[in-house]
């Protein structure tokens, strides 16, 4: 596995995610669509396309359970 500091954590509530993330030695990044967090210190970004550019700057890759399936519920599989 790796060591705690180099993973992200992405969480849209700041007092759940970004404290809980902190609090375990993970790097937060707030998932704030709407803009109401300015929190100094907190990486927000507003959309999913934002969160992998942040991510790949952080050099974090998404893990493959995180990333959208071909295959999602509202595209059925025959």
């Amino acid at each position: 596995g790796l060591p705690a500091a180099r993973c992200v954590y992405v969480g849209d509530v700041y007092a759940i995610d970004v404290l809980a993330a902190r609090a375990a030695g993970l790097q937060a990044l707030l998932f704030d669509r709407s803009g109401r967090y300015a929190v100094e210190g907190v990486q927000a970004v507003r959309s999913f396309a934002e969160s992998s550019a942040k991510l790949r700057t952080a050099g974090a890759t998404p893990s493959r359970a995180s990333r959208p399936s071909a295959a999602s519920p509202s595209s059925p599989t025959r």
